[in-house]
């Protein structure tokens, strides 16, 4: 698409800022398309490089409008700027802290020059600010924690390696997909407890103090701005909770209590700081609780609900507009991303990165996502993540809102080369292409729910209430009465038998903590079990042998939700149960292979020595080298 003409405004603004920038001793003539594309796309970095100018020439020599620093270097040269610093004042204001906020702005205004003039792509922009990032944290820590040290002792060491704070960087940063004005979420951990050297106070409040002081020094806003936002509430517990812990708290944590949303936020962790051995420990230790070892179609009801709170939120905020949160968004291609690493994750560790437009060619090539709406979340997602960034290029600020002004919004198609009506038809093709698959993807249930006539409705609804007087001690022998009349007329040869069964799983529901996932996902089961006894071929072993079972995995509910999910799943496992005592036993033993009912036709056909070679081959090439 050619280039629109810029408007007589449009061409103003550069002017304006060019002048500006010439009058300030910056050297204009060196760059010019690049700085009159900065100039057009941020006010914050005009007015920064008009203060100072001496950081243009930098800039310039070091030929940062032209090439992004590698990891290394942005590493090497804050070492340089922070060589003869005196770290022993922490403050925001102090030395550290001045060096720091210098460094962070002169590199976003390199950062911005390449971006806006197109002299680099997105993954280039993300992957600095993110190096950035870490090199930033890095460096502060070392120096922080060699003044802490000096002030209240040292950790101890363990296996004879000194103790470090760990930074578990979450969401983009973990992903090195950090935009212009992100925040940084960040955990934080160490190795061990135990009392620092001097012995005044714990290892946990020695790691406590350092990580607020951390926090301080890259968050506080000053003359000299900030370094990064940072947000610890994705830590345990959240705000609630300490604001450090040791990693085998942390890991015992995520075991027990971890939550839905806190495993598709850890999809994207990575330790930046810490011992080698640690940070090793604690990423072995959160893969089981993300990726879990069988197909988890329990993700998609997680990733339902957090979508209906997004949406709810997106309209109490009227955010329709933010290209983040708004429909058809960032959001959701990163949900439609992650829906498919949480479910098949545990079996795929290809789909274990972290970047979302390297795990995307991975979920086509698993034959989870047609290729061409692959292609279509690639093309959308860069160009929702280019609008983000000129939207906080303009002025340095925190946002993912389109202008409500016209003419912000012509500025803003024109630093993308485009008329506002090109701009806006472009942006409106994305996110419609996007919500499309979205709700194909995360809003849809995994397989057509089984047709149901109305009569079939209601007597849905009628094994739902008698369940649920089942449950209950006041109305369960009147219920048993009727749920016996109800089982014979469903074909079951002895209802009370059948009735005495359901009773037995009654009683060890009522063993579980109430209002836990699995009581939820049984409530929802039982009724589905029974609703289908009328079409199978053999009800009362069939019910006996899919009671056994459930029973089996009472604890592991999203065996229950992959039955919820999957109708024609439960109506072969009917079928398979009323058929063989053999296979009951065996998926009492093995729940696991609970699995393969997803694919009838494979099951249920004879393998060829060729599709075992194969499907072997497939298999071992999924097991890490170690």
């Amino acid at each position: 698409m050619a280039a629109a003409p810029l408007s007589d405004a449009q061409e103003r603004v550069i002017a304006a800022a060019v002048e500006r920038l010439r009058e300030a001793g910056v050297d204009i003539a060196r760059a010019n398309e690049a700085f009159e594309a900065l100039a057009l796309g941020s006010d914050w970095a005009v007015a920064w490089l008009c203060r100072n100018p001496e950081q243009a020439a930098r800039l310039l020599d070091d030929g940062e409008h032209e090439r992004a620093p590698t990891r290394d270097e942005l590493a090497a040269d804050l070492a340089d700027d922070l060589r003869d610093i005196d770290c022993s004042d922490p403050s925001p204001d102090g030395p550290l802290g001045r060096v720091l906020r210098d460094v962070r702005n002169r590199r976003m205004i390199g950062i911005l020059l390449r971006d806006l003039s197109g002299a680099c792509r997105l993954e280039d922009t993300v992957r600095t600010l993110s190096h950035l990032a870490d090199v930033i944290i890095e460096a502060s820590l070392a120096c922080l924690q060699s003044v802490a040290e000096q002030e209240w002792g040292a950790p101890p060491a363990v296996d004879g390696e000194p103790q470090q704070l760990v930074v578990l960087a979450m969401g983009k940063l973990g992903a090195r997909e950090l935009n212009l004005s992100s925040d940084i979420d960040l955990i934080f951990a160490h190795r061990a407890p135990g009392t620092v050297s001097a012995g005044a106070i714990t290892t946990q409040e020695f790691f406590v103090r350092l990580g607020r002081r951390l926090i301080a020094l890259l968050d506080t806003r000053t003359s000299r701005g900030f370094v990064f936002r940072v947000d610890m509430r994705l830590r345990p517990y959240g705000d609630a909770g300490p604001l450090v812990q040791h990693v085998d708290a942390m890991l015992e944590y995520y075991r027990e209590q971890g939550r839905d949303w806190e495993r598709y936020a850890m999809v994207k962790a990575r330790a930046v700081t810490g011992e080698a051995p640690t940070r090793k420990r604690l990423e072995a230790g959160l893969r089981p609780f993300v990726y879990r070892r069988y197909l988890d179609f329990g993700a998609f009801e997680a990733l339902r609900d957090m979508k209906a709170l997004i949406v709810a939120e997106v309209r109490r905020r009227k955010a329709e507009t933010d290209v983040k949160l708004g429909a058809g968004g960032i959001r959701e291609v990163e949900f439609v991303a992650q829906v498919f690493q949480l479910v098949h994750g545990g079996r795929d560790p290809a789909l274990r990165t972290r970047a979302l437009l390297d795990v995307l060619p991975r979920i086509e090539q698993a034959g989870l996502l047609a290729s061409s709406d692959v292609r279509v979340l690639a093309e959308a997602y860069r160009f929702l993540r280019d609008v983000e960034h000129r939207l906080q290029a303009r002025a340095d600020a925190q946002t993912q809102r389109l202008p409500a002004g016209e003419e912000d919004r012509a500025r803003l198609a024109a630093t993308f080369g485009l008329a506002l009506s090109a701009f806006e038809e472009t942006l409106s093709r994305h996110r419609t292409e996007v919500r499309r698959i979205f709700d194909a993807s995360v809003d849809a249930t995994p397989e057509p729910a089984r047709a149901e006539s109305a009569a079939g409705d209601e007597a849905a609804r009628d094994w739902s209430a008698l369940w649920a007087d089942m449950l209950e001690e006041d109305t369960r022998a009147s219920a048993g009465e009727v749920l016996v009349s109800a089982l014979a007329a469903a074909g079951v040869a002895d209802p009370a038998a059948a009735r005495d069964r359901l009773l037995v799983l009654a009683q060890r529901r009522a063993s579980l903590s109430p209002k836990t996932v699995a009581c939820e996902r049984i409530d929802a089961l039982v009724p589905i079990v029974l609703d289908c006894l009328a079409d199978a071929s053999a009800p009362d072993r069939g019910l006996a042998g899919v009671l056994r079972i459930v029973e089996a995995v009472l604890r592991r509910s999203v065996y229950l939700t992959l039955l919820i999910e999957r109708p024609q799943a439960l109506d072969l496992l009917l079928r398979l149960a009323g058929a063989s005592e053999r296979i009951v036993a065996t998926l009492e033993r093995h729940p696991s292979l609970l699995d393969e009912l997803l694919d009838e036709s494979r099951l249920l056909t004879v393998p060829t020595r060729e599709s075992l070679e194969a499907e072997l081959v497939a298999r071992c090439a999924r097991i890490p080298a170690d």
